[in-house]
């Protein structure tokens, strides 16, 4: 995984735009005619308060969607869509563990996507969204919004893992890590969950007493 660094020092923003059809990876990616092929060139983006993410409307993208970025109070980052009212389809085959991956994020939105994530056969700890904090302090202000999510093909069993439509976490029971992490300001709005396995919306915070840092 790649943790794309950000700052505040830029003054304009911009809007990356992602076509797995007609798009080309050697593209500038900022304007729809010049769109991004693959959504791994996220990666390599160092992304600004008030920049955009943006999947082209009605796509098919087979590939995971991974992102790690800080927005401000004023300007998130936005991960959407473009061109029309039909959602991107983010369309994992079970061979990742989740089909789109937020971690270690602040002052973003992710909105108006379609995900599922399935396999042949279920799988332990499938996701669709996974929102994850890790050695990170405190998240600012992550908002989920009108998502699609579907067939995540996840184990049934809750002693291995079981599956997740939509799994928050900040919290690993088993860690030593310098900074434990909570969410502040976290909105789950809008979302159509079906033919998940087994659970459909999860958050798994800091628990241990010991170490008492609740989400606010």
């Amino acid at each position: 995984m790649t943790t794309v660094a950000c700052t505040s020092d830029k003054v304009t923003t911009a809007n990356y735009y992602f076509d797995p059809d007609n798009g080309n990876d050697t593209g500038i990616g900022t304007s729809q005619d010049q769109a991004f092929l693959s959504l791994s060139k996220i990666n390599d983006l160092d992304l600004q308060p008030g920049d955009s993410v943006l999947l082209k409307s009605g796509a098919l993208f087979t590939e995971p969607l991974y992102i790690s970025c800080k927005g401000d109070s004023a300007k998130p980052v936005v991960v959407g869509k473009y061109g029309g009212d039909t959602k991107p389809h983010i369309k994992g085959n079970g061979s990742q563990l989740q089909a789109v991956h937020v971690f270690n994020s602040e002052y973003l939105v992710v909105r108006d996507l379609e995900i599922s994530n399935k396999g042949e056969t279920p799988f332990e700890k499938q996701n669709g969204l996974f929102v994850e904090l890790k050695d990170f302090g405190t998240s600012h202000n992550i908002t989920i919004d009108n998502l699609f999510v579907h067939d995540v093909f996840g184990s049934m069993v809750k002693e291995k893992g079981a599956g997740h439509a939509i799994y928050l976490k900040n919290n690993n029971d088993d860690d030593t890590l310098s900074r434990s992490s909570h969410f502040d300001g976290l909105l789950l709005q809008n979302c159509h969950i079906k033919d998940c396995q087994r659970n459909g919306i999860i958050i798994w915070g800091n628990w241990v007493r010991r170490r008492w840092d609740p989400n606010l």
